[in-house]
């Protein structure tokens, strides 16, 4: 079993949402003294942005509030299919990228990353369990499954402070 945050887009896998989780748009703060700080979506595409994806094209990053949502078009300068290396890349002063609080909350409280956007709707990214057959599961994956749908739920509240 695996755990994914974001879009899961391989049909050959089982998958069984855990639950959301919220994201920042970050930059760290030699990033932020050397390119600015966006002061808003206008702006997001003038900087450089580090992106997450599985093979698709990111051409926008959508923040959502509820049913409302918003588009920030984008040019990325690096992609990677990987959430640490997009991470790393960012904490190392990279770009700006939209990184899940249970990633970043802690660097943004001890000011290694910055939320550079906090009044911005905060982007909304799945939490999904993904694994390659029912059949046969074996207990143990179902109980870590079960663990992790717990944790996610009461890790609920845990999902930023609003602007």
């Amino acid at each position: 079993m695996e755990v994914r945050l974001g879009d899961v887009s391989d049909s050959s896998l089982i998958c069984r949402r855990l639950g959301w989780t919220t994201a920042f748009l970050v930059a760290s703060p030699g990033y932020v003294a050397e390119r600015g700080q966006p002061r808003g979506l206008s702006e997001i595409a003038e900087h450089d942005c580090i992106c997450y994806s599985r093979g698709g094209e990111t051409r926008a990053w959508i923040f959502a509030d509820g049913a409302d949502q918003v588009r920030a078009a984008i040019s990325p300068r690096m992609v990677f299919n990987n959430a640490s290396a997009v991470y790393r890349a960012t904490v190392a002063g990279g770009g700006l990228a939209i990184l899940s609080h249970i990633l970043v909350a802690e660097d943004i409280a001890s000011e290694r990353l910055i939320n550079v956007l906090p009044c911005l709707p905060k982007a909304r990214l799945p939490i999904t369990a993904v694994y390659a057959s029912r059949r046969n599961l074996p207990m143990r994956v179902r109980t870590v499954f079960y663990f992790l749908a717990d944790a996610v739920r009461e890790g609920a509240s845990m999902t930023g402070a609003a602007c």
